[in-house]
């Protein structure tokens, strides 16, 4: 008798995979400069908003400004890496 889940396999082994590569946790700042990095690059080169990090100063006290009442900031990170 064939089992009706035998098809989900290699995408169960999929998710499998990328769940132990990719991993969503809460920013430390060991992420403050790439996550400052990302952002800069994203405004200034995607969008063209000429902004710098001395106009956001969130992202150099991310803990301050957005841990706030229960709050969090989350990070996506492949093998440590933004």
């Amino acid at each position: 008798m064939n089992n009706p889940d035998s098809g989900f396999q290699p995408c169960r082994r999929l998710c499998r995979e990328l769940n132990e590569m990719i991993k969503i946790e809460i920013y430390t700042d060991k992420y403050k400069a790439d996550i400052a990095a990302l952002i800069l690059n994203i405004q200034n080169n995607e969008f063209n908003v000429p902004v710098t990090l001395a106009d956001q100063p969130d992202l150099l006290d991310i803990e301050n400004f957005y841990f706030k009442n229960n709050s969090r900031f989350w990070v996506a990170t492949d093998n440590e890496k933004l």
